[in-house]
């Protein structure tokens, strides 16, 4: 196999071969850069050794080869854009801690058996892992017994070590990923939309360099159970852990200030909600359809339970469709819950905020701060109250 090499960047082959059954590659010391598509649909490859002299691997460089085996050795710095794309084959990479970059999709759609990060790892792009895990039933598995003593055995990848230096982790980068606990690093600092979607995560720990969890960043989590997150973060977006099934167990600590709407909805599984002090904003729908939930302590610092509706000048019964639906309000349909304590300091209570709750809470029982309770709220309130102008919409 002749190599087209210039200036020290290999372009691949220097005339086309006929397909052996299989081949290895290593790629010569000389070598300082991989050009993008050099072994582009290569099928025939099953080896590649990349020296440390190799700075960066070019785009689709090695994309939908037939490697099985890689080992990039200590030196490589960047792995482009999709350099080893649905590589159907690859099980087993060997990445060296000069590696900084991950590309967006580097390896998306491989099947590998599991990963090590390297220790100067930096970023981790777009979809670099999307589907990029094998999982045989002959691996290891781990025995799960749940609230009601039904045990689950679920496959596993060792835990992924995100080493203390990386900053960013992309979109839908570990989209899927099968993986016990995730402990993402001090210093982290961007996480993408839906960087760990529909992943089987069982424990997970945020940082307080990560000021937002992004939208939809561990939606569909069906596995999770409890996350813990550091003060520093501020703000939980839509649906980051929405119908996440099984969790129960959510430690906030202070630092929050804004939860958006349906970012807990349908997490059945939640049973007692203690927001810390700091929140300053709860969105409608935040906790939309937790069933399971039974008690909330709200802080000091919430003014507002849920907003005023939208439309403010009708009646519930003549909002339909989509408004309807961004009506709802940040507890509606949480069937089990039935102790709220609400501090002094909260002065609105939002529009269906506790509708189709269990709840028997009277609004004399409410702080004497609280100013305005909005239509179908789920308080009770007695007609000396309505009397004294603190309720909009129907009794």
């Amino acid at each position: 196999m002749e190599l087209h090499i210039e200036n020290n960047v290999l372009l691949g082959l220097k005339k086309e071969i006929a397909v052996p059954e299989c081949c290895s590659l290593v790629v010569p010391d000389t070598v300082t850069e991989i050009a993008p598509k050099a072994f582009y649909g290569c099928v025939w490859l099953d080896e590649v050794v990349i020296p440390g002299s190799v700075k960066k691997i070019g785009e689709k460089a090695f994309a939908k080869t037939g490697i099985i085996l890689l080992t990039l050795q200590e030196g490589v710095e960047e792995i482009g854009t999709a350099a080893f794309a649905h590589c159907g084959n690859l099980k087993q990479v060997t990445l060296p801690d000069s590696v900084r970059i991950i590309g967006a999709k580097a390896f998306e759609g491989a099947e590998l058996d599991g990963i090590r990060l390297p220790a100067n790892l930096q970023e981790i792009g777009d979809e670099a892992f999307r589907a990029s895990f094998s999982w045989d039933t002959d691996l290891l598995y781990e025995t799960v017994t749940d609230w009601d003593d039904e045990t689950q055995l679920i496959p596993y990848i060792e835990d992924i070590v995100f080493p203390a230096g990386l900053k960013k982790i992309g979109v839908m980068a570990f989209l899927g990923l099968n993986c016990k606990k995730v402990v993402l690093p001090e210093g982290l600092e961007e996480l993408g939309e839906w960087a760990f979607n529909e992943s089987d995560i069982q424990e997970l720990v945020i940082p307080g360099s990560l000021k937002s969890i992004t939208n939809g960043a561990f939606e569909g989590c069906a596995q999770l159970l409890s996350v813990h997150t550091h003060t520093g973060v501020e703000r939980i977006c839509e649906d980051a852990f929405a119908a996440c099934k099984n969790l129960r167990e959510l430690n906030i600590q202070p630092g929050l200030k804004r939860i958006d709407g349906y970012a807990f909805r349908q997490c059945e599984a939640l049973e007692e909600l203690i927001l810390p002090e700091g929140l300053l904003i709860l969105e409608d729908m935040a906790f939309h359809d937790c069933s399971g939930l039974k008690r909330v302590v709200f802080p000091s610092t919430l003014k507002s339970i849920g907003s005023d509706p939208h439309i403010p000048d009708i009646w519930p019964e003549e909002v339909t469709g989509d408004d309807f639906d961004r009506n709802e309000g940040v507890f509606s349909k949480c069937w089990h819950l039935c102790e709220v304590v609400i501090p002094e300091g909260v002065e609105n209570i939002g529009y269906l905020a506790f509708w189709d709750c269990s709840l028997h809470m009277k609004a004399s029982e409410l702080p004497s701060t609280v100013k305005e309770m909005h239509g179908k709220c789920g308080i009770y309130w007695d007609e000396e109250e309505w009397k004294k102008g603190m309720i909009w919409g129907e009794n």
